[in-house]
């Protein structure tokens, strides 16, 4: 669940940020580590969501507010915002800037290699509650 969130948010990233600069014509606002460090940890804000609130196991009769799922999902949006920031800070050598182009094909590389995996290997997603068996 969390490989399905963080390829969905490196594909959703990788586009946009592709697609900006090519119709603005910048530069990419962010740099290659800066793109994969926010999708992983993206993926992990989708996994702790879906593991502390979406619950498709549950009984929703019995249903409690969960305050471990919110400092959960609390901090790992913190750590989000966190890696993002920081990882903007890195010098230009280290995060590099992708021409406009290549963040489009790594997007659409990422969308691929989610919809393979998903097919492949029967991933389920976080985003969505699973049905109960």
């Amino acid at each position: 669940m969390w490989l399905d969130s963080s390829l969905l948010f490196l594909g959703f990233i990788s586009l946009l940020n592709g697609v900006t600069a090519l119709i603005t014509s910048k530069a990419p606002v962010y740099g290659l580590i800066t793109t994969i460090l926010s999708a992983a940890v993206a993926g992990l804000v989708m996994y702790m969501m879906y593991r502390y609130f979406y619950r498709p196991k549950a009984d929703n009769s019995r249903r409690t507010w969960n305050w471990k799922g919110f400092a959960a999902t609390t901090l790992s949006v913190l750590l989000w915002i966190a890696v993002t920031i920081f990882s903007g800070l890195l010098p230009t050598s280290v995060n590099l800037q992708l021409p406009a182009i290549a963040l489009v094909i790594v997007g659409l590389v990422a969308f691929g290699v989610r919809w393979l995996l998903k097919r492949q290997f029967n991933i389920q997603s976080a985003l969505v509650a699973q049905p109960r068996r």
